[in-house]
């Protein structure tokens, strides 16, 4: 069937108009004529796949990585990096206006000069595959597992060991259906591996030793964590200050745009030494303690115990003694505080806030709150909360923590009436 695409979706796949329905094509590029494939039917939509491109956008470009198409980790390596920006505004500004009724001004993409190798944490699976144990990514939408061919998003120190890892699966004893996670910590290289199952612990110390690069080893035990080498903990620089970070703590993924995405929200804070500041899902303290420097107070809430343990030793590393630290629920917590806040910063997970933690939020007074999402659907939906509550939205400014992947970070500015 032939259909010319038209718009994009927010998984980065190709939407074209087929019978009356929005059909969502994987791989097609807005003003492209292609020819499709009906794999799915519904009511009000269909999926489709991409069969062949009898006119390709300029933006057309041949994916770096071998494994680009089967792995669904990525959605943009087969358009040009400016396009990809420019696809990624558009989505979040008709997010916002679809399902918030939020018409505002979102200004272009800030983007990366080299858009690879940019990930410091990656997450492996383990299966048996025709009788050998093999480590991999699972396929988009399934627990089928793509066997290892490189992945061009991740640190080529980490692609070492990976490489390494695979090879050595059988005689570590490592179980199917572990979750391996490795990090890298863009200030010192040092690394850390965290396996979910049991595996041969001494020979998985022996395998490390071998290796050039400086790496940690732990075992997730369910609530508890087992190191077996190095330090129970990675060390990273961000904002001039120096982080320690627990192994399964939140840490943005991408070292560089991070840093981006904290002078914005310095900008947007606009702090003279004299402000109240309270951060939301503050993990480990990085946003918190980067606005103590600037603020009379600061204030960080988190529900991970581990992290707010983390949060708190962060404060004592950096010599900081304004900043305090609370576990729980937000909601709870600034309920119990019963306090003004002049900013507030919120930075969710993809879920974004209950709206319990909104309106909480709103009962402090602040004049100024500084949203973080990496889901433009359930900020469109915060968003359209705040703006029946006398809250209006002056500033929209997406960043590109995920480069060639179909998601993007957006922090907005929300102002009291």
């Amino acid at each position: 069937m032939r259909a010319k695409t038209e718009g994009i979706s927010h998984r980065g796949e190709g939407v074209a108009r087929i019978n009356g329905k929005a059909t969502f094509i994987p791989y097609a590029i807005p003003g492209e004529e292609v020819e499709v494939e009906i794999l799915q039917e519904h009511k009000r939509f269909a999926r489709g796949k991409l069969t062949g491109v009898y006119t390709a956008s300029p933006d057309r470009r041949q994916p770096v990585c071998p494994a680009y198409y089967d792995c669904g980790g990525c959605a943009y390596q087969h358009i040009d990096y400016v396009r990809e920006l420019d696809l990624k505004r558009n989505m979040v500004k008709e997010t916002l206006k679809r399902l918030g009724g939020i018409e505002a001004e979102v200004l272009p993409v800030i983007g990366m000069e080299k858009p690879y190798r940019y990930r410091n944490k990656v997450v492996w699976h383990t299966a048996m595959v025709n009788g050998k144990m093999q480590m991999g990514f699972y396929r988009e939408g399934s627990h089928d597992l793509i066997p290892l061919g490189g992945c061009t998003l991740i640190h080529e120190d980490m692609e070492q060991v990976q490489n390494s890892l695979a090879v050595n699966l059988s005689g570590l004893e490592v179980q199917p259906e572990t979750e391996i996670s490795l990090r890298r910590s863009s200030w010192t290289g040092h690394m850390s591996l965290v396996l979910s199952d049991k595996c041969n612990n001494d020979a998985l110390s022996a395998w490390a030793s071998s290796l050039p690069a400086n790496l940690s080893l732990h075992i997730n035990q369910g609530s508890e964590i087992k190191t077996l080498q190095g330090e129970p903990f990675l060390e990273e620089q961000l904002c001039g200050l120096t982080f320690r970070i627990s192994p399964l703590a939140f840490l943005q993924v991408n070292h560089q745009q991070t840093e981006k995405l904290y002078q914005l929200i310095h900008q947007y804070a606009a702090l003279s030494g004299k402000e109240t500041v309270l951060d939301e899902f503050c993990g480990i303290g990085t946003i918190t303690l980067s606005l103590a420097q600037h603020a009379s107070q600061v204030v960080g809430i988190e529900l991970y115990l581990q992290a707010v343990a983390d949060a708190k030793q962060n404060a004592t590393i950096n010599g900081i003694q304004n900043a305090r630290f609370y576990a729980g629920s937000c909601e709870d917590v600034i309920n119990r505080l019963n306090q003004p806040f002049d900013v507030v910063v919120l930075d969710p997970p993809r879920a974004g806030c209950k709206v319990q933690t909104i309106e909480a939020v709103i009962k402090t007074g602040a004049p100024r709150i500084i949203y973080v999402s990496c889901n433009p659907s359930t900020l469109a939906r915060d968003l359209r909360l705040f703006a029946s509550k006398s809250y209006t939205i002056t500033e929209v400014q997406p960043v590109d923590m995920f480069p060639r992947t179909p998601h993007v970070e957006t922090v907005v500015v929300i102002e009291r009436k």
